[in-house]
């Protein structure tokens, strides 16, 4: 039986995210006493091949604050984010003008004080 330190080692890990998945019922563990808990070798496997992808279809969606208007032309684009979940939120592409800044003197150093 492995410490929780094996473990997560064994399993490449870390022991916070170690522990996290056992308290989430996803490792098994036996405790022996309230400080002591030990881990089998073969659950630890079996925790591995739950973890196996049967499938390499992914879907990422990136979300944009900046999102500009959507027109006709971008209907196609419309459907895939309201599929995904997500609802762009229209606002103008131009940002503010900010006010203008103050003006510099020009110091020459060369001028006796």
């Amino acid at each position: 039986m492995l410490t929780a330190k094996e473990a997560a080692k064994h399993l490449g890990m870390s022991r916070r995210s170690f522990y996290a998945k056992v308290a989430a019922g996803q490792i098994a563990s036996y405790r022996f006493g309230p400080r002591m808990i030990r881990f089998k070798l073969t659950d630890l496997e079996a925790y591995v091949e739950s973890c196996r992808s049967r499938s390499t279809e992914t879907k990422n969606v990136i979300v944009s604050n900046s999102t500009g208007w959507l027109t006709d032309a971008d209907t196609e684009l419309a459907v895939f984010f309201q599929q995904a979940g997500h609802s762009p939120k229209p606002r103008s592409t131009t940002g503010r003008k900010l006010p203008s800044s103050t003006r510099l003197q020009v110091v020459s150093s060369n001028e006796p004080r």
